[in-house]
């Protein structure tokens, strides 16, 4: 695949780690990924934003290092998923795109990059797994899509805190960027195609609940989504983002999920979705017909335990490739 000289000027070559335990009867998912200049026209792309400038959270910065972190997951997984039946080795073009060439003093530029970047992997048609770096990175992202559709764009964000905070000094932070999605962008997103899922915790605040209440964004809550079991809370998910949109991007929070889950974040947070639920809702969404972008964002290595949250965010990419190849095979 070909991108412009400007987009290639805004990317840095991102390396994957070679095989862990070589085996002749598994494929390693780092070993499936190819590099975009050797694929004329690949299904899926992977794109790293190692961007942090912008969290809220700056005592628990550190997401910038999770493109790297996360690729190097890659080792440990491999090709096949039985509970989905699922084998991306073959069948399926998946490639990496590297990373944005981030400049970490300039928050406008750097998103400008990013935007450049995936607004022509959106043209190109394919489907796109992004790992951040902060959730503000998904402003930029999300922005490209919304661009890059000629109807409307539907969004979920599965995420323990709304991020719809008013810009005070007309800032993008990791806090305000789906308000700014859903108001200050050429063909935003509309409030009826907009859902928040996992929302909890002691961090929250009235004035962004009522920013939703006032506009009617459904969000459902991690005790909602508990009571109600994940099968019924995806459908209506899917619903509100399916509803006359013609493409739909989902994005994950990592703390959207429980502590024990995802301790290496900015805002660990108790009381969460579980690995599984996010694995069923990353399924569910990427088999739709209009996905067209996954990210995960907020994974903070510095912070993390023995790897787990890095390895979520690997299961998630890999869970997605599994979807779409699902999609792709009619199954």
């Amino acid at each position: 695949m070909k991108l412009s000289g400007t987009a290639m000027e805004y990317l840095k070559e991102a390396s994957l780690p070679s095989s862990f335990a070589p085996d002749k009867y598994q494929t390693e998912l780092n070993n499936i990924i190819k590099d975009f200049r050797k694929v004329e026209k690949p299904d899926v792309g992977i794109l790293g934003i190692p961007f942090d400038t912008t969290s809220i959270w700056s005592a628990r910065k550190g997401s910038a290092g999770a493109p790297a972190e996360v690729r190097r997951m890659f080792q440990f997984l491999g090709s096949y998923e039985p509970q989905i039946n699922v084998d991306i080795s073959r069948g399926i073009d998946i490639v990496d795109f590297g990373d944005i060439d981030v400049l970490h003093t300039n928050v406008m530029e750097t998103y400008r990059r990013a935007e450049i970047v995936a607004s022509e992997i959106f043209q190109s048609g394919m489907s796109l797994a992004v790992i951040g770096g902060d959730h503000g990175n998904t402003y930029a992202t999300v922005k490209a899509l919304c661009k890059e559709t000629k109807g409307k764009v539907g969004l979920i964000n599965v995420d323990a805190h709304p991020d719809v905070r008013e810009s005070h000094h007309g800032e993008i932070s990791s806090g305000t960027q789906f308000r700014k999605l859903l108001t200050d962008i050429e063909n935003p997103v509309r409030f009826e195609n907009f859902v928040e899922i996992g929302m909890r915790g002691w961090e929250n605040n009235l004035a962004n609940q009522k920013f939703l209440d006032d506009n009617k964004i459904r969000y459902i809550t991690a005790m909602e989504f508990k009571e109600r079991g994940a099968k019924d809370v995806i459908r209506e998910m899917l619903e509100i983002v399916l509803d006359g949109t013609e493409a739909a991007y989902l994005s994950f929070d990592i703390d959207g999920l429980d502590i024990c889950y995802a301790p290496g974040t900015a805002a660990p947070t108790p009381g969460g979705l579980s690995s599984g639920d996010y694995l069923q809702i990353a399924y569910e969404f990427g088999k739709q017909k209009i996905s067209r972008a996954m990210d995960i964002m907020e994974i903070s290595p510095p912070f993390d335990s023995n790897n787990i949250t890095s390895i979520m965010g690997a299961y998630l990419i890999a869970q997605f490739l599994g979807s779409i190849k699902k999609r792709k095979s009619g199954q």
